[in-house]
């Protein structure tokens, strides 16, 4: 304020809706909406395209979904828009991240706590036993689920759900346990 500068309510975040209500912003404020309209419809034809392409591999899949913050919006986007199935979307509301991205409002599902045992959540999953488990760093649980890990700092962009998507298919395809274990000498 003590420069008259202007900000953007908008910022550059992951995801296609992100990335598009981002862009909107800023080609208002540089009288280009006409132009920019002509872009998102784009994104939007690549978006769909993406999300073609990854459901046949993706749908029903059941996923478990727990995360250290509320920016997973990037997220739920993809895995509503190729019919996963959310056995459970789990937020530990640290204090020290104050970012609120009103995930709730737009993902009711997501659940948000502050207090948290891990060995209850641990028996959670196991109990549920998702083919995909996103978190955000390194749970030791039943070898059968696959586990990714939400990156820290995540690529923007309209297709980073869809990049991020693409390398939980392959982890999906791999055996799960890795064949150079077999190779030691018992």
């Amino acid at each position: 304020e003590e420069y008259n500068m202007n900000f953007a309510e908008h910022v550059i975040r992951p995801g296609y809706e992100n990335t598009c209500a981002w862009l909107s912003e800023v080609a208002k404020h540089f009288g280009l909406e006409r132009e920019t309209e002509t872009l998102i419809k784009e994104i939007h034809r690549e978006f769909l395209y993406r999300m073609d392409m990854l459901r046949p591999k993706l749908k029903g899949c059941p996923v478990y979904l727990l995360s250290m913050h509320k920016d997973i919006d990037w997220i739920m986007e993809v895995i509503k828009s190729t019919d996963m199935v959310v056995q459970r979307a789990l937020v530990i509301d640290r204090s020290d991240y104050s970012n609120d991205f009103r995930i709730q409002s737009r993902y009711p599902e997501v659940e948000c706590i502050s207090e948290y045992d891990l060995e209850t959540i641990k028996k959670d999953i196991l109990e549920k036993s998702p083919k995909l488990l996103l978190v955000p760093s390194s749970i030791h649980l039943d070898k059968r689920i696959e586990k990714c890990y939400i990156p820290l700092v995540p690529d923007v962009g309209p297709m980073s759900g869809a990049d991020f998507a693409e390398q939980w298919i392959r982890m999906m395809s791999a055996p799960a346990e890795e064949g150079w274990r077999k190779d030691a000498i018992q």
